[in-house]
């Protein structure tokens, strides 16, 4: 069983229906599910979210290819700002269509952070925190009164099939090392420059701005019921017989592989090799802190500086936490000690 295989076990319990929310998870609690017909959640036009200088938008988003290119969120597609993903690649606009630039993808059915940057002369897409496409801006963004949607648009009403969250609106160009410092965690309190979240925990409120949306057409807060069981494999460990572990990396030449389990270790515990069974590369723990501060914790160290992601997925609540390092840097320690609110 691989890191593919929980993606999979996670996607396709999407569509059964839907459990109490947690109160965290990554992505955090519940979710916005659009099926790919015309669904989405609509916010009033108002002078806050009609940014004219600098933004930044950002998200969570597990889509599957629906065929050309579907909304994720737009102002108006004909005059405005809108963000949309075509077949697997971002495509961004600043005020129409003759504004359109793509660069970067995003991965069939698997939860993927993204983030377009317009400020400075220049428009930025990002992808799990690594920039992907910088384009020279000349045009200046567009102001419509149109409302917002999120998963369509007024001028271009194609939804994508799939889930959308923690949506945010920045009126400030974000860096690198801003979006990456926030990526796995929550931004709901009042923060200079960010304008709106839209949670979607069972709701479409803004949780900072008050630019709450209204769902509309085929459209569901949920969140998927759990899988039940975790399975250990070759390349997932299975700790607390309820958290399954597992590790992508990505080498300097563009190899991408699952890690390999070096040693089962101990309930709490396990290692991982990336290329050989003789150079272990990670340790990963779960420790059950719900006596401390009712949630579980998740610790580990890796000696490398290749690209890898860090997935844990709580099987008894579908709850899960997600951790990057990035190809070239030395891969810093995780100690979340505030990782899963599943207990007991």
């Amino acid at each position: 069983m691989t890191e593919r295989y929980i993606r999979a076990m996670f996607l396709s319990l999407v569509t059964i229906g839907s459990l109490p929310v947690p109160s965290t998870a990554q992505p955090f609690g519940a979710f916005v599910v659009l099926t790919g017909a015309n669904g989405y959640v609509e916010v009033p036009n108002s002078a806050a979210i009609s940014v004219a200088g600098e933004m930044t938008i950002e998200a969570w988003v597990n889509i599957t290819p629906s065929g050309g290119c579907r909304s994720l969120v737009g102002k108006n597609f004909a005059s405005s700002y809108w963000i949309g993903v075509c077949g697997t690649t971002i495509r961004s606009q600043s005020s129409g269509p003759t504004t359109a630039r793509e660069g970067g993808a995003v991965e069939d059915a698997r939860w993927t952070h993204i983030a377009v940057v317009f400020g400075n002369g220049l428009r930025k897409h990002y992808v799990n925190g690594e920039e992907r496409a910088s384009f020279a801006e000349t045009v200046p963004l567009g102001v419509s009164s149109s409302p917002l949607r999120i998963g369509s648009d007024v001028s271009w009403a194609f939804t994508p099939t799939g889930c959308i969250d923690e949506l945010r609106l920045w009126n400030v160009a974000r860096t690198k090392a801003q979006i990456r410092s926030t990526i796995n965690t929550t931004v709901h309190s009042p923060t200079p420059g960010l304008v709106s979240v839209w949670a979607f925990d069972g709701a479409g409120n803004d949780l900072v701005g008050g630019q709450n949306g209204t769902g509309v057409g085929q459209y569901s807060f949920q969140f998927p019921p759990a899988v039940g069981h975790c399975d250990p494999g070759p390349h997932v460990l299975c700790l607390q017989n309820r958290f399954a572990v597992a590790v992508e990396w990505r080498d300097f030449a563009g190899n991408v592989g699952d890690a390999t389990v070096a040693s089962c270790g101990t309930s709490d515990s396990g290692l991982y090799w990336f290329f050989s069974p003789q150079n272990v590369e990670m340790l990963v723990k779960v420790l059950n802190g719900c006596t401390f501060n009712d949630r579980y914790w998740i610790f580990a160290a890796a000696t490398t500086n290749v690209g890898f992601r860090l997935e844990v997925l709580d099987v008894q609540r579908n709850d899960s936490r997600i951790y990057f390092n990035y190809l070239g840097e030395s891969a810093p320690a995780v100690t979340d000690a505030a990782a899963l609110q599943t207990c007991p």
